[in-house]
């Protein structure tokens, strides 16, 4: 695997759901892209298998496979990750929010949970891996965010779109703390 996937791999696999960079994602996902489906599997695997798994369990990968692979028609969504109840609990109709907890919008990967209340053990990514590698296809297009950090206008609009999905999905308004999540994400994207 070469020495900058591996670099790209081990920023966007971090667990830590306080320093989410949706532009970290990103760019793992364009990486991965043009490798193919089995390449990129095996890149991931690769790199999960050999990552100190003690420091960080490397939850970030499931982020990474929610964005690389298109969501299937059939069930219209992406099978839950099973770390816990998330904050916020999926929606009832994951149809809404078919990446879930990752909302993306405008080619930006949203992480939408602020944490998970873990009631045993927590899943790994080698199950993903191996759903993804049964039933996954991957996408073809590399994502394109257009966001302009700097302007407050561009992160207002993605704001807005992610409050707007969000009510459509709860039938209810995000808390000012989700909007805030949100908000520091977006400015973290170059980073």
């Amino acid at each position: 695997m070469a020495s900058n996937l591996l670099e790209t791999l081990d920023h966007a696999s971090s667990s830590s759901f306080a320093t989410y960079n949706p532009g970290r994602i990103v760019q793992a996902v364009n990486d991965l892209i043009p490798l193919g489906k089995e390449e990129a599997l095996a890149s991931i695997a690769g790199y999960y298998e050999a990552a100190d798994r003690q420091a960080d369990p490397r939850q970030g990968l499931f982020w990474v496979l929610r964005v690389l692979f298109d969501v299937p028609a059939e069930p219209g969504y992406h099978p839950p990750v099973r770390l816990g109840a998330p904050r916020p609990a999926a929606p009832e109709d994951l149809r809404t929010i078919p990446r879930f907890p990752i909302m993306l919008i405008e080619d930006i990967p949203l992480l939408m949970v602020t944490s998970y209340i873990l009631g045993g053990l927590p899943e790994t990514v080698d199950s993903h891996l191996e759903l993804f590698e049964t039933n996954g296809s991957i996408r073809t297009k590399l994502l394109r965010p257009t966001l302009d950090i700097e302007n407050d206008d561009d992160r207002e609009r993605i704001i807005a779109a992610f409050a707007a999905r969000y009510q459509a999905a709860y039938e209810t308004k995000p808390h000012d703390v989700q909007l805030e999540l949100i908000h520091s994400q977006l400015k973290r994207m170059d980073q």
